[in-house]
């Protein structure tokens, strides 16, 4: 019995040090994220302009964003974020898997803003 309850010990200590080592990564992070498309600091996601759904091929997730920043500093830190996650910059965007996402500047009623489209990757 006394082996079990070492073993349990063990186990939610474990746990319990996971837990607090992802909060304090988490806390660390210099981005938001809206589901797994990194918003950098130097931006503000414009809620009521953005939307996602579900498609037969795949989902489809629209964000814009305020720039607080320089173009040229938003650009960089993208191309350097998104590889490090998985991403391959390719001539319409980034692509990982199935997906494709695609990050250009836009004005929207005289406001610029940065629009973050993630859509299925069309197949080859």
């Amino acid at each position: 019995m006394k082996s079990y309850h070492s073993k349990i010990s063990v186990i939610f200590a474990l746990a319990l040090g996971l837990c607090c080592a992802s909060v304090s990564l988490r806390a660390a992070e210099p981005q938001q994220w809206v589901a797994d498309i990194p918003i950098i600091d130097g931006l503000t996601v414009a809620a009521e302009l953005s939307f996602s759904f579900d498609s037969p091929s795949g989902r489809v997730m629209v964000i814009y964003a305020r720039p607080d920043k320089q173009d040229t500093d938003i650009t960089a830190a993208y191309s350097r974020l998104l590889g490090a996650l998985g991403w391959q910059a390719d001539t319409q965007g980034f692509s990982r898997a199935s997906e494709q996402l695609k990050i250009e500047k836009v004005r929207v009623e005289n406001i610029d803003l940065w629009r973050f489209a993630l859509t299925p990757r069309p197949a080859s």
